[in-house]
């Protein structure tokens, strides 16, 4: 019995040891297993993950398989070189062996199934359009300043004005030059009542004035900007000494015209624009709203000057405010200037009556009321349909003069006040009074 166990077993250790030998042929002997084609190396931008069983565990044992057979190392996993790429082979049917490589090979005890994560994408190169560099525009070179200005005043000279222009003497125009911001350049000026002084810079009232040629010689100025009142023989005298004098008007449609040229003898050009820009906003706005009013539709007008009579005609300034304003005036068949007689006036019956009033009637509330009271009660009077109707105006004289669109507005709604209901000429008289000026509307300036 003993005998036969012992041969029994050395029987099995034979089958063993020759089942084992065949196995290990199998594994070694290079005919048994055709050697698989290399993979194509993924790009290195996504490394392939192989996913083993879950039942698979790493063995030292060697377990033949029927349809494959891996070679397994029970050693940890050595971590590969950065620079390395892991090759990953595909298992063929029905066997395949492993070639050995430099990343070690896990062995499932099933068939080993290699997941692969999805394919990779290839991501596009994307090549950075360079930014071109801005081409550096030339900067253009400032207009050389002229030298000088010709400048026709409204008698017609032409007056050469060397440039720049730092000492004005402005016997005429102080408000416009100091409206285009200039009036620092202003080194003597005409005579201002102490109301027109008020509704300047203060710093005004501190120029000396100019009373004589003389004054003005001595002054040594680049400039001198005059009326048609100041004579033609001082205009001559400093001319003939050298001085760049300009006879002009500071009424339209003279004002703008001097105003703008103002603007470039004193380097203020801007200003000149927006005050320009300003009055002749205003100025449109009436032309607009009354271009279209017939004759029957305007009101007959009177305008007295500074004395009973003392009117305006065809060729005065007061006379083209009246037009303007659409009102008719009682004096257009006559002279520039006419002295109109009381008679002519009753017989005229004027719809609206419009008397100036001047330093030489005072400038307090109670001239204002004078004048209208002494215009009313005037023989013959009351019977005016203005006395009737209460339209009698005392208006100032700086109002229709110095501040002439501001007179426009008066006139408009006077004569038109359905037409002018949104118009408050005060209003627009102290924007304008602060905007250029820098002053508050002080005073009184219209009664009715």
């Amino acid at each position: 019995m003993k005998k036969t166990f012992l041969a029994l077993i050395t029987v099995i250790l034979i089958a063993v040891i020759g089942a084992s030998s065949f196995g290990i042929y199998s594994i070694y002997n290079p005919s048994a297993t055709p050697t698989p084609s290399a993979s194509p190396t993924p790009e290195p931008t996504a490394t392939p993950t192989v996913t083993a069983s879950p039942e698979s565990t790493p063995t030292p044992t060697l377990t033949p398989s029927p349809s494959a057979s891996v070679t397994s190392s029970p050693t940890a996993t050595p971590e590969a070189s950065p620079s390395e790429t892991p090759q990953v082979t595909s298992t063929p049917e029905p066997t395949q062996s492993v070639a050995p490589s430099a990343s070690p090979s896990v062995a499932p005890s099933a068939s080993p199934s290699v997941a692969p994560s999805a394919s990779p994408t290839v991501q596009p190169t994307v090549t950075a359009t360079p930014t071109p560099e801005p081409t550096a525009s030339p900067t253009p070179s400032p207009t050389p300043k002229p030298e000088s200005i010709t400048y026709t005043d409204v008698t017609g000279a032409n007056v050469i004005v060397k440039l720049p222009v730092n000492r004005v003497v402005s016997v005429m125009a102080t408000d416009l030059v100091t409206a285009i911001g200039a009036h620092d350049r202003i080194v003597g000026r005409g005579n201002i009542d102490a109301t027109g002084l008020s509704l300047l810079p203060a710093a005004i009232a501190d120029i000396p004035v100019a009373g004589s040629v003389e004054t003005v010689l001595e002054m040594a100025p680049d400039l001198v900007i005059v009326s048609e009142l100041y004579g033609d023989a001082n205009v001559e005298l400093l001319r003939n000494a050298g001085l760049a004098v300009i006879v002009d008007r500071t009424v339209q449609p003279r004002r703008s015209i001097l105003v703008h040229n103002l603007g470039i003898m004193l380097d203020a050009e801007e200003m000149a624009e927006e005050f320009n820009s300003f009055e002749a906003h205003y100025m449109n706005l009436v032309t607009e709203r009354v271009q279209n009013l017939t004759d029957s539709q305007k009101p007959t007008v009177y305008f007295e000057f500074y004395m009973p009579g003392y009117s305006c005609g065809p060729g005065n300034s007061f006379h083209d405010l009246i037009v303007e304003a659409g009102g008719i005036n009682i004096a257009n068949e006559t002279v520039a200037m006419p002295i109109l007689s009381a008679e002519y006036v009753l017989e005229k019956n004027p719809d609206i009556i419009v008397r100036m009033l001047t330093y030489l009637d005072g400038f307090e509330l109670s001239s204002f009321k004078y004048l209208q009271t002494e215009m009313m009660s005037r023989a013959g009077m009351s019977e005016v349909t203005a006395v009737k109707n209460g339209d009698v105006y005392i208006v100032r004289d700086a109002v229709i003069v110095s501040r002439e669109t501001i007179g426009l507005l008066y006139y408009a709604t006077w004569f038109h006040p359905d037409l002018f209901a949104d118009i408050d000429p005060a209003a627009v008289d102290a924007e304008y009074l602060q905007k250029f000026y820098g002053v508050s509307l002080t005073g009184v300036y219209t009664y009715s």
